[in-house]
């Protein structure tokens, strides 16, 4: 019973540490993905003012229609990525939700147990009680017929 707790115990643990570092992955995944959306869109801003000081050119134009529709797919990927690891992070919490149910179960059956070992340990004792009562009492008897 110990044993099996203690070893859901530390599959509670390892799920939690998964859970961790699968967050910790997410985030950092989207603040990398966040600078690179900061420094394209300062390229962009970059462009824009070039644009507003030289002759607003159809080449210019299309230039700046590349860089945003870049930005447009960086934004798709990382939109793709977000749910990507929110998806496995709801499949980890489900997991460990049915880890710590696992684990009241079985700690339910511990102490079911441990209840059942008290019982068992009291009648143990009041046979023995009987059994020192029927061996001083066959011992009387024997004495009575020696005696006798």
């Amino acid at each position: 019973g110990r044993r099996h707790a203690a070893a859901l115990r530390d599959l509670e643990l390892a799920l939690m540490e998964r859970l961790h570092s699968q967050r910790e992955l997410a985030s950092q995944q989207w603040r990398i993905r966040e600078d690179l959306l900061k420094q394209q869109a300062r390229l962009v801003e970059q462009e824009n003012a070039e644009l507003s000081e030289f002759d607003r050119a159809q080449g210019r134009c299309g230039c700046l229609e590349e860089q945003v529709e870049e930005a447009a797919t960086v934004l798709a990927s990382v939109r793709s990525a977000t749910a990507a690891a929110e998806a496995q992070h709801s499949e980890l919490a489900r997991a460990l939700e049915m880890a710590c149910y696992e684990l009241g179960v079985q700690k339910d059956r511990v102490v079911s147990e441990r209840a059942a070992a008290e019982n068992a340990k009291g009648r143990l004792a009041e046979c023995r009680e009987e059994m020192a009562a029927l061996q001083r009492d066959l011992g009387e008897r024997a004495g009575k017929a020696d005696d006798g």
